[in-house]
């Protein structure tokens, strides 16, 4: 074989060593998967759409940091074929718990349960399962008032009865959790030796909680600032705006963050603030009552723009 063809046949190899993906990342925006190589990246998109209105699912790839082929586009829940549990969406985390947690990178939030069965979530302390490698946790804690930061490596393993062991490095001391009863979406995980309570959101749509129609439906006036500034007093314009509010989903997964276009404040009869809503056409559509968030889906938006913009 000449010089030229061994050359070519080497070139030819490293090319495609190049190309080959050596590593996948589980992106955090509603289950896309990232393939890199040294040369390129190869993305399977499957995210979720501005406001909630569909999925964005398809390939893309970028050579040298430059994307040379896209293919994704919006895929409404319409054209999908219906899935049996209508919380759930193919690739999101949904389904079975434990297989979730066998499978999925997942960061399980540590918690406590107040006097009223609620959940409090303390601030960044959380379980990592296989962020730092495959079959391995890492539990960070973070007391910001103590000033004190800890963190703990190691193994984890599934076994037959379903419980789940994490064997932290460097130490002799194994800690069992157990998958708990799941309540709205939320799936919980309950550690021995003091270890402590983990709860993991997980992404859906839920009905509407009652405290949200039982306030909107006291509404009487409504203030619209920002892109848009009026005051709504008229009965049918306002209870337009309840109809479209009670008759939407409760949506439990991420969210687009932009810059707030419309916020809403609604007020009672005796001139209360009872409710505020931020909202971005084609994005977002966020309901806070009480000091607590609500992202809302399934809405009618082209009436809700009518309705603002009038």
């Amino acid at each position: 074989m000449s010089k030229k063809k061994i050359i070519l046949i080497v070139i030819v190899v490293v090319l495609v060593l190049l190309l080959i993906p050596y590593r996948k990342d589980m992106l955090w925006d509603g289950g896309s998967v990232e393939y890199k190589s040294v040369l390129c990246k190869y993305t399977k998109v499957h995210k979720l759409a501005e406001g909630n209105s569909g999925l964005y699912e398809g390939l893309k790839i970028e050579f040298l940091g430059l994307k040379i082929f896209d293919n994704t586009k919006i895929v409404n829940e319409g054209d999908k074929p219906k899935n049996d549990d209508e919380n759930c969406c193919e690739g999101c985390l949904c389904g079975d718990t434990l297989q979730l947690l066998k499978n999925t990178q997942t960061a399980w939030t540590l918690t406590e349960i107040d006097s009223k069965g609620e959940y409090v979530y303390i601030h960044n302390s959380f379980i990592n399962f296989h962020g730092t490698g495959k079959n391995r946790f890492a539990f960070f804690k973070s007391d910001d008032k103590a000033g004190v930061n800890s963190e703990i490596r190691g193994n984890f393993s599934v076994t037959r009865n379903a419980s789940i062991v994490l064997a932290p490095d460097n130490s002799n001391k194994e800690i069992t959790c157990k998958i708990g009863e799941e309540k709205d979406l939320i799936a919980v995980l309950e550690c021995d030796n003091d270890f402590g309570i983990f709860t993991l959101q997980k992404e859906g749509r839920l009905e509407l909680p009652s405290i949200i129609k039982d306030t909107v439906i006291k509404t009487k006036r409504i203030v619209i600032t920002g892109n848009k500034n009026k005051t709504i007093t008229e009965k049918e314009e306002i209870d337009q705006l309840v109809n479209i509010i009670n008759n939407s989903k409760w949506w439990t997964g991420p969210t687009t963050s932009p810059s707030v276009m419309y916020d809403m404040e609604l007020f009672d009869s005796n001139k209360n603030s009872i409710a505020k809503i931020a909202y971005t056409p084609g994005h977002y559509f966020t309901i806070q009552i009480n000091n607590k968030y609500y992202n809302l889906t399934n809405y009618d938006k082209e009436l809700l723009n009518s309705i603002i913009e009038k």
